[in-house]
């Protein structure tokens, strides 16, 4: 799994709806945990492990629009 921290940005900006985000977060998790992600320098990782974050709060903020979420009074 190869990916540029530029091709993910764009992904990212581009996420609509919790699916494409929740696909979004498996290819980032994947990115992350490859062994040549050890290899990138500081800032890239740092860019990548920033872009995670952003997708998990992207995905928190979907869990507020959950019908089944409202309809059991669960958060």
């Amino acid at each position: 799994m190869t990916f540029s921290i530029q091709e993910l940005k764009k992904r990212v900006k581009g996420a609509q709806g919790r699916f494409d985000l929740l696909n979004l977060k498996d290819d980032l998790e994947g990115f992350i945990k490859n062994p040549r992600f050890m290899e990138l320098a500081e800032e890239e990782r740092d860019r990548a492990m920033d872009l995670l974050a952003d997708v998990l709060t992207k995905l928190d903020g979907c869990i507020g629009c959950d019908p089944l979420k409202t309809i059991l009074g669960s958060r």
